[in-house]
């Protein structure tokens, strides 16, 4: 839906980013010091932070990323 989206506003020069934030670390996924991503696959081993997806809806939001439009998964 959020490429669709992006692609029919893109002619109006709207841009368009869903941001799907995947595992984020907290207490109830760090457990006891071991990884509890052992069942799924995640690139980088660990979730990621909630200042980790500010940081990117940000940079979204600013100058920096005007032709950026579509789908961003973190």
């Amino acid at each position: 839906m959020s490429q669709v989206a992006a692609l029919e506003y893109a002619r109006n020069n709207i841009r368009l980013n869903a941001i799907f934030s995947g595992l984020l670390a907290n207490q109830l996924t760090s457990g006891n010091g071991q990884s509890s991503t052992n069942a799924i696959f995640i690139p980088m081993n660990r979730g990621g932070s909630p200042q980790e997806i500010a940081q990117t809806v940000v940079w979204l939001c600013s100058k920096q990323a005007s032709y950026i439009t579509g789908l961003l998964y973190l």
